[in-house]
């Protein structure tokens, strides 16, 4: 935002294919930098349609319930080895974890999770269930954030005895973007395979005063069945 007193103009923008009713007007300011970010989205919207499937598909409480069961029961390959059995007198066998017996599987399973999350962004039980963690704009997340996210588990996890109460009351009360306290701790989110963006990342929006200069804009947009695209109509209209 420019500080008063600032003049503000008008970006008249729309899609070459929608003709004149899809037309929008995006205020920005002199600086030639817009003036809110839901005009940022607006312009990324029409100049870059493709990018529409692209955005990011934050997940809940149920997906990520399932994939953490799934990975509790991966994990069984290395917490079994390290447990105590009993023969019951009744038939059967039960299974005891010491503090001692429970030290190794504990580190195999934070490497475990830090590792898959840090390598590939999703676990066995997150691959199964077609979720990723990414960092908030859905690039692939750091090693610092991968560690930060898995050892505040100890914090989500709470009261242990409803597992991740902590973490579900924060994800539903986080908003959109659904996260629990490790992940805005570590600025990452959850969201749908296949929602990332593309390789080469979100295009930046320009400055106002650089598009004017390197593309003049067309006096109206391309009749229908024109190549798909932006259609600057005009960005000199009087100062409001």
């Amino acid at each position: 935002m420019c500080r008063s007193p600032c003049q503000s103009h008008w970006l008249v923008i729309g899609s070459r294919t929608a003709g004149l009713e899809g037309l929008e007007r995006l205020r920005y300011s002199n600086s030639g930098r817009f003036l809110d970010e839901s005009a940022c989205r607006a312009y990324r919207r029409l100049a870059h349609p493709h990018l529409e499937d692209s955005r990011l598909r934050h997940v809940g409480v149920g997906r990520r319930a399932i994939a953490q069961l799934i990975d509790i029961v991966f994990s069984l390959l290395w917490w079994v080895p390290f447990a105590k059995i009993d023969h019951l007198s009744g038939g059967g066998y039960q299974l005891t974890w010491t503090i001692g017996r429970s030290v190794v599987p504990f580190i195999i399973s934070a490497v475990y999770f830090v590792l898959m999350e840090g390598l590939i962004g999703a676990t066995v039980g997150k691959f199964i269930v077609g979720v990723r963690v990414t960092a908030a704009d859905g690039t692939a997340m750091g090693w610092g954030a991968s560690a930060t996210r898995n050892l505040l588990r100890v914090v989500d996890g709470f009261p242990y005895a409803i597992p991740y109460l902590v973490g579900a009351v924060a994800i539903w009360t986080g908003g959109s973007t659904k996260r629990r306290l490790g992940d805005r701790a570590a600025r990452t989110v959850v969201i749908r395979a296949g929602s990332e963006p593309p390789a080469g990342g979100i295009p930046a929006v320009p400055n106002m005063h650089e598009l004017s200069a390197e593309a003049p804009a067309p006096p109206l947009p391309s009749p229908p069945g024109s190549p798909d695209g932006p259609a600057v109509i005009t960005n000199d209209l009087p100062s409001m």
